[in-house]
This record gives C-alpha cells, sequence and structure tokens, in this order.
C-alpha cells in the first residue's frame, strides 16, 4: 500500500508539474502575442501621427504660401524706401519726412499676418521650416518694435525747424540692418518653402487675372 501510495504521489506530481508547465508555455505564448500585438498598435499609432502631422503640415503651408512668397519683395520694398528716408551716413539725419512717415507706416503692418495668426500649429511643418518661419516671425515682431520708437521720436516740422530726430540715430541702422537680415533670410526661405508645398517641380501659383 505504501509503495502504491508512493506511486500514485509520484504520478500526481508529474502531472501536476505537467500542467504547470503547458500553463506557463501557454501564459508566455499569449503573453509574446500580447507584445506582438502592442508593438504593431504603436507602429500603426505612430504611423498614423505621422501622416496626420504631413497632412496638417500640407494645410498650413497652403495657408502662407503666398505670404511667405511675397515676404522678400515686400521686405526689400522696405528696405529701399528707408535707404530714401534717411541718411545712413554721418551725419545721420531724416532725409525725407514724407517718405519716412510712409515707411513706418507700411513696416507697421504686420509682415507675415497669417502666419501670426497660426503661429502655434507651425510646428507641424518639417523642422528646418518652422524653425526658420519662427525666426522670420521674430524678426518682423522685432521690425515693428523698433518701428513704434522711430515713430515716437520722430518729430515733424513746424513753423521753426525741420524734421528732427528726438533719439538716437543709430536707430536708422538698426532698422536698415534688420531689413537687410530678414531680406536675405527671406529668399532662402521663400525657395525651399515653395518647393515644400509645391514640390520638386512645383506649379506657379495662379496669377491674380487667373483666380478672377
Amino acid at each position: 500500500m505504501a509503495d502504491w501510495a508512493t506511486v500514485v504521489v509520484g504520478v500526481g506530481a508529474a502531472v501536476a508539474t505537467t500542467f504547470v508547465a503547458v500553463l506557463a508555455h501557454r501564459t508566455s505564448k499569449r503573453a509574446a502575442e500580447i507584445a506582438e500585438e502592442a508593438t504593431k498598435i504603436a507602429a500603426q499609432q505612430h504611423q498614423e501621427a505621422v501622416l496626420l502631422r504631413e497632412a496638417q503640415a500640407r494645410i498650413v503651408g497652403r495657408q502662407v504660401l503666398y505670404e511667405v512668397m511675397a515676404f522678400p519683395r515686400r521686405v526689400a520694398a522696405l528696405r529701399n524706401n528707408w535707404e530714401l528716408a534717411v541718411s545712413l551716413e554721418e551725419p545721420k539725419r531724416i532725409a525725407n519726412g514724407q517718405k519716412l512717415i510712409e515707411t513706418l507706416d507700411e513696416a507697421a503692418i504686420p509682415l507675415l499676418p497669417i502666419s501670426q495668426r497660426i503661429e502655434d500649429r507651425i510646428h507641424n511643418l518639417p523642422d528646418s521650416l518652422g524653425a526658420d518661419l519662427a525666426t522670420l516671425l521674430g524678426g518682423s515682431q522685432t521690425v515693428s518694435e523698433i518701428v513704434r520708437k522711430i515713430q515716437g521720436r520722430a518729430k515733424r516740422p513746424d513753423a521753426f525747424t525741420g524734421w528732427a530726430y528726438k533719439g538716437d540715430t543709430g536707430d536708422f541702422v538698426l532698422l536698415h540692418f534688420q531689413l537687410s537680415w530678414l531680406e536675405d533670410l527671406g529668399k532662402t526661405f521663400s525657395r525651399e518653402f515653395e518647393s515644400f508645398v509645391l514640390g520638386p517641380v512645383g506649379h506657379s501659383p495662379p496669377s491674380a487675372a487667373q483666380q478672377q
């Protein structure tokens, strides 16, 4: 009886061990399947996030394409007019008061108004383009600050005196430098941005006549 009891116990232990082993194998296999499924889901979610960002980047690109392309020309016009408005050589002075007022009024208008309104979405653009557009926005805001300062210090002529500047005339050079820098950066950026939005070959935006 004792021998039979030993046999029964042994068989029971063997069965239990086998059962535990099978259960562990099934659990391990299921864990591996769950891990594989989780990996696939994560990869799919990543791909969906990438596609969503690309779609949003294309939308942002289309929204600001025209103002980005026009930016270098507008800044160049401001720079040219500023060179007519003030003398940048010593002694620095207001050379043409009317041109100064006109140029400052024009420069006070936001250079990238649409980009400024959707600033919180430009991170959807490719990293280099988003960073450069943010740089242009910052530079444009600096122009606005310099313009406000010059407007407050420029004194119109009266019956006794001509145009005068009640401040450091180095402000004239500072504005000129900022406009020149934005013009150079804008030329390079606008080409890269156009290539991104329209593709390597691209299609020229419709003219005003075509849009009518």
